[in-house]
C-alpha cells in the first residue's frame, strides 16, 4: 500500500471518529471549539505528510506531489463523509426539538426543522460535507506541491 493511501485511510478514520464526536457529544468551550476544528486542521496535516514524504521518497515532481495528495484527500474526504453521515443520524434530534420548543422557537419552526431530517435529507448533506472538503484538499495539495518545489526543505542548499 502506497504512503498517501495509507496516510488517507488512517487520517480519514481519526478525522472521521473526531467528527462524529463533534456532531455527537463536543463540549462547550475552548476544548469544544478546538475538537470542533481538530478535524480540519489534521486534514491540511495529513495532506501536507503525504506529499512530504512521497517527496522524500525520491517523487520530487509537481505530477507526483500533486498525486499523492488529491489521492489521500480523496481517501479522507470519503471516510470523513462516511464518519459524518454516521454522526447525523446518531444525533438525539427528539431532545433538539423539546429544546428548541422550551427555550421560545415556534412549533410550525420546529416541524419544518424534523421534516428536514429523513435519509435522504441526511444523503444530501453528507454530499453536500465531502464535496467541498475533497475540492479543498485539492487546492491544499496545489499549494503545498509549489511551496514544497520552491523551498526543498530536504535540500539545504536550496
Amino acid at each position: 500500500m502506497s504512503v498517501p493511501v495509507r496516510i488517507g485511510i488512517i487520517g480519514g478514520i481519526i478525522i472521521g471518529l473526531l467528527q462524529f464526536y463533534t456532531l455527537i457529544a463536543c463540549p462547550p468551550g475552548f476544548i469544544g471549539g478546538i475538537i470542533f476544528y481538530s478535524p480540519q486542521i489534521l486534514y491540511f496535516a495529513c495532506i501536507y505528510l503525504s506529499i512530504r514524504k512521497t517527496k522524500a521518497a525520491g517523487e520530487a515532481s509537481f505530477k507526483g506531489g500533486m498525486k499523492a495528495g488529491v489521492i489521500t484527500a480523496f481517501f479522507i474526504a470519503i471516510i470523513w463523509g462516511i464518519g459524518f453521515f454516521i454522526g447525523m443520524n446518531n444525533i438525539d434530534v427528539h431532545g433538539q426539538a423539546l429544546y428548541a420548543l422550551a427555550h421560545g422557537t415556534s412549533k410550525a419552526d420546529v416541524l419544518a426543522i424534523l421534516k428536514g431530517w429523513t435519509q435522504d435529507a441526511m444523503i444530501e448533506r453528507t454530499k453536500f460535507w465531502m464535496i467541498p472538503n475533497f475540492l479543498l484538499g485539492f487546492v491544499v495539495s496545489l499549494a503545498v506541491t509549489i511551496i514544497l518545489r520552491r523551498k526543498n526543505p530536504l535540500n539545504p542548499e536550496g
